[in-house]
């Protein structure tokens, strides 16, 4: 398992938070590619300001 932690506090809007998301998702991308590994099953968990925690994954059927 491979963990990333990318602080950031607020988002003015939901297209500000996609596109954060987005950039994120290059990073991992990229050091996946580096190290030549992947996985079957995608993660994401927020927390909100206020410590709430939502979690969803999916798994995918071939490796990503």
């Amino acid at each position: 398992m491979v963990t990333f932690t990318f602080p950031h506090t607020g988002f003015d809007s939901l297209g500000d938070l996609l596109e954060r998301l987005r950039m994120i998702c290059e990073v991992v991308a990229g050091h996946l590619e580096g190290r030549r590994i992947g996985g079957h099953t995608v993660t994401l968990k927020i927390r909100t300001h206020d410590f709430h925690t939502t979690t969803r994954q999916t798994t995918m059927p071939t490796a990503v």
